[in-house]
């Protein structure tokens, strides 16, 4: 990169920016991992500084926590025992008030749903995707309120990543 010192082109300070942007932009999302569950059949890609806590013995997924322990990432499938899809993401909005999360947002559709609230200083915020023969795949992560923040892209990485890895054949 050519950088300018004169009253023409670009002055220094805005070229060391965006070199400095060019360099950060790859940087945030370097480290980011694929995890496929096979038994259900969803991908979803995992932070850096989350490690896995646990693993279901069953294969159904994931508990992950953030390096410095203050958050804590599920990522796992599980099978839909009573009614539709949207029954299931019903049913686990309810468990979650009776944990004591208060919900204050949620979007519930044919192929995947959210929901949000928060709970004392944390932010619950869980994403499902529909996946075949009648299952879903969750990720639900909890995370302290003062680092909405930091968390926010991790959120928008984590739900966009979540999704089937099979087109579920015409019933």
């Amino acid at each position: 990169m050519i950088v300018y010192s004169g009253r023409t082109g670009m002055p220094k300070c805005l070229a060391l920016f965006l070199l400095s942007m060019l360099i950060a932009i790859p940087a945030s999302a370097a480290g980011w991992r694929s995890y496929d569950n096979d038994r259900f059949g969803y991908h979803v890609e995992l932070p850096p500084d989350f490690r896995v806590t646990a693993e279901a013995q069953n294969g159904d997924g994931l508990t992950l926590g953030s390096g410095d322990g203050s958050a804590q990432l599920l990522v796992f499938g599980s099978h839909i025992l009573d009614g539709d899809f949207a029954d299931e993401v019903q049913q686990r909005m309810e468990f979650a008030r009776q944990d004591g999360w208060v919900l204050s947002y949620s979007s519930v559709k044919p192929a995947g749903a959210s929901f949000s609230g928060t709970r004392g200083d944390r932010i619950l915020y869980l994403r499902a995707v529909a996946l075949c023969e009648a299952a879903a795949g969750f990720l639900q992560i909890d995370y302290p309120a003062r680092d909405r923040k930091r968390f926010d892209a991790v959120v928008a990485r984590l739900v966009k990543s979540l999704r089937p890895r099979a087109v579920c054949p015409s019933r």
